[in-house]
């Protein structure tokens, strides 16, 4: 315990000493550049840099751990690098958000490769649920769309990704050995992930010029509303409030990061960490990372108190589809574009079944990516039918029912290998989620979810391992 304490303390030593760097050149850029903006496009590209050398080597020992932190990298710099690049160079912004993403893409998926090659020269094979899977995909992907370029963004943002991330779960569960000692090792990037909501607020809600959200924004097709990004808003009875994205653009993976953080540390028992990555969800007012956070911190705690844990599982998980259902019929509410978005495409493939219901309509050929791709030309109705809004429905129209089932199977396999409560319920809970969201297939959900049972797992054997030393 003594030297997993001192890695531990070294960790957070390093995140620390490392903010206070990231300070200081800002500081010095600023002096230097004479504004603020030269100073955050030195900040931003020396943390991201800084923090990817950091933990490249780690991506062997660990890759769920090692994803996570590269997200956690884009979530610090990426914004900030679209808004300020494109001032400095004649680099188109769209473009550099692009490039960026598919780094991002790239390093996470090449880290997960790394470990599951480790994995299968000593375990072989993955399992069959996710080899089918896999075949399934490749099948769908040779199926002609009507946009090619939907098809590679589906493919690295969505399917690559669930493959990789399930495989290295499974093999990870599988093999029974604790990489992470504790949740102790995570104190040092939640120390740096807390830091962000100040320099968050202080640099997009009062240093940014309006101008510049105006240029980055208007590259994604969206306007501005009171000075800031229209998605920074959201309506709550009668009243428009801002949402808090962190340093990033986006409040909703803000909002997933620090629920994520906030159950891995509800499972280690670190209450006062939970508590402030439970505000930092809060005020990011993403809904869906909050109904994630509640029902399975609920449900966990729930699971202590009955041995018949099973019950708790299937009893939530109904209470919260039927809770969905009771909101999507709810007067003015976009709710119910969730519900057909799952419906839709399971009773079109069911009622007209033939080789399109098995193997599906092809990757890419449905969505909201597709949506945005026709930049909006595309009716409701089609929209819908495509399982646009809905994980689970879009994994039933593009890659078909032989697909998704190998999926579900494959995700159940996980869901039986797990022992901790606050792990199974934040598995599970999540993935009834993603049958009403289709942003919960993306990379950056897919390795938020994979890293947070991956980290309340070790945190829950770790304990019983030292229990049973004692």
């Amino acid at each position: 315990m003594t030297s997993a304490n001192g890695k531990s303390w070294k960790h957070l030593l390093t995140l620390i000493a490392t903010t206070i760097i990231i300070g200081l050149s800002t500081a010095v850029a600023a002096v230097l550049t004479g504004e603020l903006p030269g100073a955050l496009l030195v900040s931003a590209t020396f943390s991201f840099l800084l923090a990817l050398l950091t933990h490249a080597s780690e991506s062997r020992k660990n890759p769920l751990t090692s994803s996570f932190i590269i997200l956690t990298s884009y979530y610090f710099s990426a914004f900030y690098l679209t808004l300020t690049l494109p001032h400095y160079f004649e680099i188109e912004t769209s473009s550099l958000r692009i490039s960026l993403a598919l780094l991002k893409s790239i390093l996470i998926c090449a880290a997960m490769s790394i470990g599951i090659s480790h994995h299968i020269k000593r375990q072989g094979l993955p399992p069959t649920p996710i080899v089918l899977l896999t075949f399934s995909i490749l099948i769908s992907t040779m199926l002609p769309v009507e946009q090619a370029g939907v098809k590679l963004q589906y493919l690295a943002n969505t399917y690559i990704p669930l493959i990789l991330s399930t495989a290295a779960l499974q093999y990870h569960l599988s093999s029974k050995k604790i990489t992470e000692p504790s949740v102790k090792n995570y104190q040092g990037l939640a120390i740096a992930v807390l830091l962000s909501i100040p320099l968050g607020y202080l640099i997009s809600f009062q240093l940014i010029p309006t101008e510049f959200f105006s240029e980055h924004q208007g590259n994604k097709g969206f306007s501005l509303y009171n000075g800031l990004p229209l998605t920074w808003w959201t309506v709550l009875g009668d009243h428009v409030i801002a949402r808090f994205p962190g340093t990033s653009d986006d409040p909703i993976l803000f909002g997933y990061i620090s629920s994520a953080l906030c159950i891995v540390f509800l499972s280690g028992r670190k209450y006062l960490l939970a508590a402030l990555f439970s505000f930092a969800a809060i005020i990011s007012l993403s809904k869906g990372a909050l109904i994630w956070l509640i029902a399975t911190s609920l449900m966990a705690g729930m699971t202590t108190k009955i041995k018949q844990r099973n019950y708790i599982y299937i009893v939530g998980s109904i209470v919260l589809v039927a809770g969905y259902l009771s909101f999507a019929s709810a007067a003015n509410t976009s709710a119910n574009v969730h519900i057909v978005g799952l419906v839709s495409p399971i009773v079109s493939a069911i009622t007209s079944f033939g080789p399109s219901s098995l193997i599906g309509n092809g990757v890419g050929s449905s969505g909201n990516l597709l949506k945005i791709f026709l930049m909006g030309d595309l009716d409701t109705d089609s929209w819908l039918a495509g399982g646009a809004e809905s994980g689970i429905g879009l994994l039933v129209y593009q890659i078909g029912f032989i697909g998704t089932g190998a999926f579900i199977l494959a995700a159940f396999r996980i869901f039986g290998m797990l022992s901790s409560p606050f792990a199974k319920c934040a598995w599970i809970i999540y993935w009834v989620n993603a049958s009403m969201q289709e942003n919960l297939i993306n990379l950056n959900y897919i390795i938020i979810i994979s890293f947070t049972v991956y980290a309340c797992e070790s945190a829950y054997n770790a304990k019983k391992t030292a229990i049973q030393k004692n």
